[in-house]
């Protein structure tokens, strides 16, 4: 064996053996809570454009998330790159096989300001790097960063640029005297040199979609409630309107550039389900048949180009679990092969800038009870290298499997609904936690190992996961259903997933919890406002209070734009629908609530602002109702900080003990 690998990888011979290899632990012992939330140990892996170089990410190496480097070919040793004693690498992308590009967390900062992730350049020996994008909003408005050469952070990075050259494509936010988001510029970014040269041929926008030589050929623009699609005409070589509708109401959606000609277009069937067609942007004509169909979905999409040749190879679908639609029949064998050494798992292939005839790829391999783990496949003589674990330390034969349910609302609309059971259970009714999502108008949960649903599993509880009206994902009529629909139908469909366990004999109705973070912390306390009865205790964190506060906060970093467009469509006018929204706000409910409340809120928290939680808490007491009140300085709507995540969820261990067991 080649020294290379003896020192990052472990040659696995039984396929079957590799999940089961963990760390050791008391099987009649609670999975210790930081096992769940602890950062993962291998966060990425990705072949450099050669093919010759892998590079991972992980931690557990100088105390500090970077990089390994490895030679495949055996010819240089390898080793490790960390980005600074403090910082940890967040992500990563190959140049070229001399030069990485990556952005980087602080995962102990305490500060109150506002810190970006970043850019920066760094060789493969690790003996050159150089910041590109400065971090600090602050500091990056005073004159001396511009001695360092180093872009503001109002700069972002986007992706590669041309194939085989060293620069990359980053925007520029532009912003109005209010400090409202405007729209951006784009620019071509040479990573050795630093410098930033306006790609004077893109319009201001707000996104474009590449072709697969790096070069702008779509530019979209949202303003006041409307989007325009523009396309460059290399005949004319000008910029062409190809659409202008409601934001909300597009008939189409651009995802990838087919060539000179075409367009690669996401649609939706009568019942709102996602296709994939092409467009003729010349006579603007759709194709008649879809090249790809999701029925019971509207899925996300993300092309995949081949960055040697440019080509359009096929597509990542997020149905009920991410899979890849190859066009390239090549590709499609080289997944066949994947999918049946690796069966019944989401099986991510990707490759080096050339992947058909590819020497090598690289393999991530997860399910609803594993992590997941990253390997590394050769074809030619059907090798397969360990790269290396997310979570060595979690066992699949203790998590707890996911299920999808599609299941009736009470007014006969589709209802799909996540269960997770954990495997303990004897068949009788459980105690359990409904988890609803955030957003609302996203996706709550998707097939794969998931740290939140995991660990309230592992304590006993089964959890539902409503995908409720107005969640995306599950068809555009689904998503619509939703709109003014908070603390309505959209709450209802919550009840309606837990009648749908209790029915199914899998939840004991007397022992339920229901919690939530953001819009799911409104539907908890607007849960046990609504109906009382229904559960045994709420757990809210960063909870909208009440809907008019997504309006009346000016401090929230909801922009005026959606204020006055989008969010008034799908939430409800400030004005006109004042009576519907006071109706359904949990602060004007207090005095129903009859069980106790877990109320925790981010001091830092600009979506949702710690005041929120504050007049809930005021409210709860005023009408003596039980209470327990935890803020936490350092959090925003999120946590930043390790030791306050895991301070959050030995709470929720606790107070679910406490009235449910």
């Amino acid at each position: 064996m080649k020294r290379w690998i003896q020192c990052f990888f472990a040659v696995v011979v039984a396929v079957a053996a590799w999940p089961a290899q963990v760390e050791a632990a008391a099987k009649d012992e609670p999975v210790p809570l930081a096992t769940f939330f602890k950062p993962t140990e291998l966060q990425a892996a990705a072949l450099s454009p050669s093919g010759r170089y892998l590079a991972a990410l992980r931690g557990g190496i100088a105390e500090r998330v970077g990089f390994v480097i490895i030679d495949l070919e055996g010819k240089e040793g390898s080793h490790f790159i960390s980005a600074s004693p403090r910082d940890d690498v967040d992500s990563f992308e190959w140049v070229t096989d001399d030069w990485l590009v990556f952005e980087v967390n602080d995962p102990a900062y305490r500060g109150h300001g506002r810190l970006s992730r970043g850019l920066s350049v760094m060789s493969r020996d690790g003996k050159t790097s150089r910041q590109l994008i400065g971090r600090d909003w602050y500091k990056g408005r005073e004159r001396d960063v511009f001695r360092r050469n180093v872009l503001t952070p109002d700069y972002y990075y986007i992706g590669g640029g041309a194939p085989g050259g060293q620069a990359v494509l980053v925007g520029k936010a532009q912003f109005d005297v209010d400090g409202e988001y405007e729209d951006s510029t784009l620019y071509s970014l040479d990573v050795v040199t630093g410098v930033a040269t306006l790609i004077e041929s893109a319009p201001r926008a707000d996104d474009w979609r590449f072709d697969g030589r790096g070069r702008p050929r779509i530019a979209i623009s949202t303003k006041a409630g409307q989007t325009t699609i523009s396309w460059f005409d290399t005949k004319s070589g000008k910029w062409v309107e190809l659409l202008t509708a409601p934001t909300l109401d597009m008939p189409w959606w651009p995802l990838a550039i087919r060539d000179d000609q075409r367009l690669l277009v996401r649609t939706a069937d009568a019942d709102g389900y996602s296709q994939v067609r092409d467009f003729d942007v010349e006579s603007r004509q759709m194709a008649a048949k879809p090249l790809l169909t999701t029925p019971g979905f509207s899925s996300s999409l993300m092309p995949l180009f081949e960055r040697e040749s440019a080509d359009l190879l096929g597509l990542h679908v997020l149905v009920d679990a991410w899979t890849t639609s190859w066009l390239d029949p090549g590709m499609r064998a080289v997944q066949a092969k994947v999918d049946a050494k690796l069966p019944g798992r989401v099986n991510i292939v990707s490759c080096s800038a050339r992947c058909t005839g590819g020497k090598r790829f690289v393999v991530h391999s997860a399910s609803d009870t594993d992590p997941g783990m990253t390997l590394l496949f050769t074809p030619s003589s059907d090798e397969w290298q360990m790269v290396g674990r997310n979570r060595p330390g979690v066992d699949p034969a203790r998590m707890a499997p996911l299920q999808l349910h599609r299941t009736k609302a009470r007014d006969g609309e589709d209802l799909p609904v996540w269960i997770t059971r954990p495997r303990s259970l004897s068949g009788q009714p459980a105690p359990a936690v409904v988890l609803v999502h955030g957003g609302p108008w996203s996706r709550g949960a998707t097939w794969i190992w998931r740290a939140e649903s995991q660990f309230l599993a592992s304590r006993g509880y089964v959890v539902i996961e409503p995908e409720f009206r107005g969640s995306e994902g599950y068809g555009e009529n689904h998503f619509r259903a939703g709109f003014k629909q908070w603390g309505l139908a959209m709450q209802d469909d919550v009840s309606d997933a837990l009648t749908f366990a209790v029915g199914n004999g899998w939840v004991d109705p007397q022992r339920v919890c229901i919690m939530g973070a953001s819009y799911g912390g409104y539907a908890a306390l607007m849960g046990v406002a609504k109906d009382p009865n229904q559960y045994r205790c709420a757990i809210a964190f960063a909870a909208v209070s009440d809907p008019r506060f997504m309006f009346d906060f000016f401090w929230n970093d909801i922009s005026t734009d959606a204020k006055s467009y989008s969010l008034t469509e799908k939430l409800g006018d400030r004005v006109k629908d004042d009576a519907l929204l006071a109706k359904n706000s949990p602060l004007e409910q207090a005095s129903r609530i009859k069980v106790p409340v877990l109320l925790v809120h981010g001091e830092q928290d600009r979506r949702v602002p710690i005041q929120n939680g504050e007049r809930m808490r005021d409210a709860l007491q005023k009408y003596g109702k039980s209470v327990d009140w935890v803020t936490y300085p350092n959090a925003y709507h999120g946590f930043p900080l390790l030791e306050d995540q895991l301070d959050y969820y030995q709470r929720i261990e606790q107070f679910l003990s406490r009235h449910l067991k």
